[in-house]
C-alpha cells in the first residue's frame, strides 16, 4: 500500500534496519536494539547498523 514493493532496494531486512539505526541515533542502547532485531552479537548487530564503535558514527 505505501509503494514500497516497487523499490528493489527495499527489504524487509532493510526496513528493520532503517529502524534500528534510527533508534541508534535517538540514543537507544545497541543492546536493546540487538535483542530487537533478534542478533546474538553486539558486533553483527553493529555492523548490520553501520556503527562504528571506535567514533560512535553511524553510516
Amino acid at each position: 500500500m505505501a509503494g514500497l514493493h516497487r523499490d528493489r532496494a527495499v527489504t524487509p531486512s532493510s526496513v528493520s534496519l532503517y529502524a534500528g539505526s534510527r533508534m541508534l541515533r535517538e540514543g537507544e542502547r545497541i543492546e536493546s536494539i540487538a535483542q530487537l532485531l533478534g542478533y546474538a552479537s553486539l558486533d553483527s548487530c553493529a555492523s548490520a547498523l553501520g556503527y562504528d564503535w571506535e567514533t560512535g558514527v553511524i553510516a
